[in-house]
């Protein structure tokens, strides 16, 4: 951003970002346009594109990562209560 924008215009989009979005969760509920529309005038508008897409794969990670968690306590509550040890054993 700062190879062509001055720093103080910069600023104030960071600001006007950061009240719009300002959490990793706000901003992946942005569309594509509403981002593009806030980067407009900083120029390098695919880095908006990339950022976007980015997002998504690191909450597709995130997801997974917690589907693994869950799905490890869930086999070790199984495995403690004996029930379910046999199935959960066989895979």
């Amino acid at each position: 951003m700062l190879q062509q924008t001055r720093v103080q215009i910069v600023i104030q989009y960071y600001n006007r970002w950061m009240e719009k979005w300002p959490t990793l969760q706000h901003l992946s509920l942005a569309s594509l346009e509403e981002v593009n529309e806030m980067w407009a005038a900083l120029g390098y508008c695919r880095r908006a594109h990339f950022l976007l897409e980015r997002l998504a794969l690191e909450l597709i990670n995130l997801l997974l990562e917690f589907q693994k968690v869950e799905a490890r306590i869930c086999m070790t509550k199984c495995l403690k209560e004996g029930s379910n040890s046999g199935p959960i054993l066989s895979l």
